[in-house]
């Protein structure tokens, strides 16, 4: 079974840390997925609406998410006028799911 991490980010990623994972300890290859999202743009496009950005969050069963948001701005769910996939994608899947952020 791989363990999975799903990154959402806007338009830059950065790749770093060290230390040893869970997946190293226990041997088990880790599959990492990189999602580019668009921020309020997913209103605009329908082939990447902010609903599916949701279906492809959800199909992608990851066991974390990575998000550009202060845990302040993370635990009040804070709705964010730029990044606006959290309110209308994210956070309604954080209600149905037991991701690790």
């Amino acid at each position: 079974m791989l363990r999975s991490l799903l990154l959402i980010l806007g338009s830059a990623l950065a790749v770093g840390g060290t230390g040893a994972s869970a997946a190293d300890a226990e041997n088990i290859p880790a599959e990492v997925v990189v999602l580019s999202v668009l921020h309020q743009l997913h209103g605009e496009i329908d082939g990447y609406s902010f609903d599916v950005l949701a279906d492809v969050i959800e199909s992608l069963q990851p066991d974390v998410i990575a998000v550009e948001l202060t845990n302040a701005d993370l635990e009040s769910r804070r709705e964010q006028s730029t990044k606006q996939e959290y309110q209308k994608s994210l956070f309604p899947l954080l209600e149905q799911y037991d991701y690790r952020l």
